[in-house]
This record gives C-alpha cells, sequence and structure tokens, in this order.
C-alpha cells in the first residue's frame, strides 16, 4: 500500500511520463548491482557515516545516480572537452559516476568523498564491475583502455583542483556554504591554468554559484525525472590564440 501510494503521489507531482521514467531509471540501477555485484543502489543517510570533518552538517544524504540519465548526460558533455579528459566526481559516495563514466575514454576518473566508509564501497565496487566485465583497471577491455579510478577520502572544500581536471560532476552534495567554497577552488585552478571545462550538476540547487565564477549555463535536462543541468567555461580566447 505505501508504494502504491508513493507511485501515485509520483505521477501527481511528475505526471505520468517522468513516473515511469524514475520507476525505469530504478530498476535499471538494479540490475546494473545485480549484473556486476556492487552496492550502489541503497541510500545512506549522512549520520550513520563515521565522518569526522566539522563539514559533515553541511553534506547531504547519499543517494546514487541513476544509470540511464548518467550515460546520457556524459554522451552530451564528452564531445565539448578534449582527449584527455578527466572527471572528478564531488561527494563520490560509492563511485557510481565513476563507474559509468569510465565508458566514456576519460583519461582519468577520480571522487572526492568525506566518508570513509562510502570511501571503501566505492574501491570495492570499482573491483567487482571491472571483475564483471572480465577486465581490470590495468588491463584492457572491449570498449579500450581502462582509465585510471582514484577515490580520494578528503573534504571536498579543502580539495585541491588538479589542472588536468576539466570535468566536474555534483549531486546536491553539501550547501550553499560549501558548495561556494568548492567552486572557489575550481575558479583558481582555471585562472592558474586556463582550460575549457564544464560541470555536470544534477538536481542543481545552486546554479548561480557555478555562473559567478565564470561557467555559463548551457543546458537543462531532465532525463526520466531526473533533472540536470550543464555548465561550460570557456579557455579565454587569448589564450588559445597566443595573443
Amino acid at each position: 500500500m505505501k508504494l502504491a501510494a508513493k507511485i501515485s503521489r509520483t505521477i501527481r507531482t511528475q505526471g505520468l511520463f517522468n513516473t515511469l521514467g524514475i520507476i525505469m531509471s530504478q530498476l535499471m540501477d538494479y540490475v546494473f548491482d545485480l549484473r556486476y555485484g556492487t552496492d550502489t543502489v541503497m541510500w545512506k543517510e549522512l549520520k550513520d557515516l563515521d565522518i569526522e570533518s566539522p563539514n559533515k552538517l553541511h553534506g547531504n544524504l547519499y543517494q546514487g545516480s541513476k544509470t540511464g540519465p548518467l550515460r546520457k548526460m556524459f554522451r552530451l558533455v564528452r564531445p565539448m572537452l578534449g582527449e584527455d579528459a578527466v572527471c572528478l566526481d564531488y561527494g563520490s559516495g560509492k563511485g557510481k559516476v565513476l563507474l559509468i563514466g569510465s565508458e566514456f575514454d576519460f583519461k582519468a576518473l577520480r571522487g572526492v568523498e568525506f566518508s570513509g566508509e562510502l570511501c571503501d564501497i566505492a574501491r570495492q565496487n570499482i573491483k567487482k564491475y571491472f571483475n564483471g566485465q572480465a577486465r581490470n583497471v590495468e588491463g584492457e577491455g572491449k570498449s579500450g583502455k581502462i582509465p585510471a579510478i582514484e577515490i580520494y577520502h578528503e573534504d571536498a572544500a579543502e580539495y585541491e583542483v588538479q589542472p588536468e581536471e576539466n570535468l566536474f560532476f555534483f549531486f546536491n552534495p553539501f550547501s550553499a556554504e560549501i558548495f561556494q567554497q568548492v567552486m572557489a577552488n575550481v575558479e583558481k585552478s582555471l585562472k592558474q591554468h586556463p582550460r575549457t571545462a564544464c560541470v555536470i550538476y544534477e538536481n542543481p540547487e545552486h546554479g548561480e554559484t557555478i555562473k559567478a565564477v565564470g561557467f555559463e549555463l548551457h543546458s537543462e535536462h531532465k532525463v526520466w525525472g531526473n533533472p540536470y543541468a550543464i555548465f561550460r567555461f570557456n579557455k579565454p580566447q587569448d589564450t588559445e590564440t597566443g595573443a
């Protein structure tokens, strides 16, 4: 009865089409975990995690991104970035974004997560995922060379953005205060090492903070009931031309 009531409520608020998309997304995620033996679907409340950072109060619960919508977002953004693109997932949780991102020829994928427990789960998920495809992180797979995938147990606000990182992923992982600190770090890196960069932002509550550091809204999407926004930072023209 609870499930029926929840579906009925979702139909009223999201519409029938989006509700069907949400259900399909959820089913696809369960199939993903069953296929690879991973643990990405189950939510985690921050109060149930052992987190030492004082910024725990500013974090949101862990909820994995959906497989289908993620693939669509990566398909849209990947052509905007160079051959050696590097993806950084803030609040990477159990590593779902990194696993799906590995399908799109990134040079490297990195996750920053302040929960040691979720970092451990993500590392196990990475091993299980590649073993499930009869390949490993050092080897070659059907779609080519497997990118380097790294998990950093670190507070997002303190992470120093690396010069090669040019795609930043957020699933609304923390409060506006922490988001501003994170984007200030991104802005500092882009000024020190000018480059074209993009942001994929799921459930985009703080889009103005992204635009405030020089990104432009490229497009907005609702994929199977999941809202996304894509932002783009264009490398300054005088840097590109050498003027």
